[in-house]
């Protein structure tokens, strides 16, 4: 998709999301119980304002039907990096979707310590989108299934 008018030049992408029955794998669609590979991406501008700089992370995490279970996290905050983050089970938990597919996702890696509170969106049994929801950050990402 791309929108263009006289204030703004913005892209993104559509998905039909997976709620009838015949299409999914399962009656339900969900991306719990799986390992899977986790991806955010900082979004923001600054100049000389290191407050403002976003982070990136990747990594795979362990999701059973409400929690998280494990994982680590390759965090990069402009210019540190912290590979192979461990990603604790306290502060760490996954709702249940709603009808339309959306619910919250929670994330907390444990050395250096960082939390991300995000709200995901069930494209499939394997995939999900993920938006920020706090007011500290700015990310974007996606949550896939691994195996």
């Amino acid at each position: 998709m791309l929108e263009i008018d006289a204030n703004a030049v913005t892209t993104g992408a559509a998905y039909q999301q997976c709620f009838i029955v015949s299409a999914c794998s399962s009656g339900t669609p969900a991306i719990t119980g799986a390992s899977s590979s986790l991806g955010l991406i900082g979004e923001g501008t600054f100049h000389k304002n290191p407050s403002a700089y976003q982070q990136n992370a990747v990594g795979q995490v362990t999701l059973s039907s409400t929690s998280i279970s494990g994982g680590d996290l390759d965090i990069n905050n402009f210019n540190a990096v912290f590979p192979a983050d461990p990603v604790g089970t306290i502060g760490s938990s996954i709702g249940t979707a709603s009808s339309t597919g959306r619910g919250n996702f929670a994330t907390a890696a444990t050395n250096p310590t960082a939390t991300y509170n995000l709200i995901y969106y069930l494209i499939d049994n394997n995939s999900a989108l993920l938006l920020d929801k706090d007011s500290s950050l700015v990310l974007r990402g996606a949550l896939a299934r691994q195996f």
